[in-house]
């Protein structure tokens, strides 16, 4: 009569026991493993209950019961589970920690591929690593996707067109700024974008056109103010250009791009002194900023001021040593201090770099002196 009830109970205790390491994996899975995997551990702990013998289920169920409860917790969190990554990723770019925030990101497009939010926020923090292949990735794929949120499909427009600007295809930008302002009039910074890529193809009136219509949409965008006022340099309307940097400054006293090209408008007006004190204010805010080191350092030649010209466009050498441009004007100041195979060192490594300073250097009179000796007639011959 024993052995019978002793077999039962020994089963009993056997699935017991196996019910509780089965329980207790489950547990493990939900409150440890990735969210993935739980769709598995639902299967196995329900099919662990569906094979057990009627005798041992409601010992089972009593164990099962709890491992549901968490598996219902992780369910939802599975659920906004990308979500909650985006989260993340969008909070890590706004602080500025763009490396986490293009993990959290990518966490939340392998959970939801479709995420747009995630999306937006990687590609983002790709540009703002100057990773700009993979920034154009990602703005591509979100443009592809088509986002109902039409201001999304702009900004994402627009975005490419930056990194297009960047790569140096200006056409594509051209193309991206148009579609985003087709989706978004009103869209300050893309009109001030499409406005800066004109200027750099040389169409100053589209350009100033566009960036006076950005600041209808934002009187106060500095950044608008400041590229209007690079335009009306470059159109060599001195005054108007002045006005609109001054008034940049005053909106944000310690933008060094304004800085820099306002010392650089100085300098054209030959008001050197005025110029000096802007671009060294630029230096004391950002001092590798190249582009204020080379228009210091062609200030100080303008002033016949050669050494401290020297020393600057040999800190901006420091800073990008591949910078045709101060090479070429490292050769006129020490073609001005007589020293000629300086000159024509510096000089050969410019037109070698760009051939454009070949031509510059025919006609330039800082070269002169040295103008006769048959090593600089070789280099500055036009190639055949």
């Amino acid at each position: 009569v024993l052995d019978p009830v002793r077999g039962v109970l020994e089963a009993a205790v056997g699935l017991l026991v196996g019910g509780l390491v089965a329980y207790g994996l489950a547990l493990l899975v939900t409150l440890f493993g990735s969210p993935r995997y739980l769709e598995h551990a639902v299967l196995n702990l329900g099919n662990f209950l569906l094979l057990a013998p009627p005798v041992a289920a409601p010992v089972l169920m009593l164990g099962a019961a709890r491992a549901f409860e968490h598996f219902d917790r992780k369910l939802v969190e599975l659920r906004y589970w990308d979500f909650t990554c985006q989260e993340a990723g969008e909070k890590a770019y706004k602080s500025g920690d763009y490396e986490k925030a293009i993990v959290y990101c990518t966490q939340a497009l392998e959970e939801n591929p479709g995420n747009e939010m995630a999306l937006w926020y990687r590609a983002r923090s790709h540009h703002r690593r100057k990773q700009y292949g993979l920034a154009g990735k990602d703005y591509g794929r979100l443009v592809e996707w088509q986002p109902r949120d039409k201001e999304l499909l702009a900004n994402a427009c627009s975005a490419r067109g930056d990194v297009c600007r960047m790569q140096g295809d200006l056409g594509a930008a051209i193309a991206d700024y148009d579609r985003a302002l087709g989706l978004k009039p009103n869209n300050e910074r893309a009109l001030a974008s499409r406005g800066d890529t004109w200027r750099q193809m040389g169409r100053y009136d589209e350009a100033q056109a566009d960036l006076t219509h950005a600041l209808e949409f934002k009187p106060d965008s500095e950044r608008a103010l400041a590229s209007r006022g690079v335009t009306y340099r470059q159109m060599k309307r001195y005054d108007e250009a002045l006005s609109d940097l001054t008034r940049a400054l005053e909106l944000k006293p310690d933008y060094e791009q304004a800085l820099a090209n306002r010392g650089i408008t100085y300098r054209l007006m030959k008001r050197y002194e005025k110029a000096l004190a802007d671009l060294t204010r630029a230096l004391e805010l950002r001092p590798d900023y190249e582009q204020a080191l080379v228009h210091r350092g062609i200030t100080y030649r303008r002033m016949e001021r050669y050494q401290e010209a020297l020393a600057d466009l040999t800190a901006a050498l420091e800073v990008n040593p591949d910078s045709a441009w101060a090479c070429y004007w490292m050769a006129r100041v020490f073609a001005l201090m007589g020293q000629s195979t300086d000159a024509f060192m510096w000089l050969e490594t410019s037109v070698q770099t760009d051939g454009r300073y070949r031509q510059l250097a025919q006609k330039n009179t800082d070269f002169d002196g040295m103008r006769s000796e048959p090593a600089f007639q070789v280099l500055v011959r036009p190639p055949e």
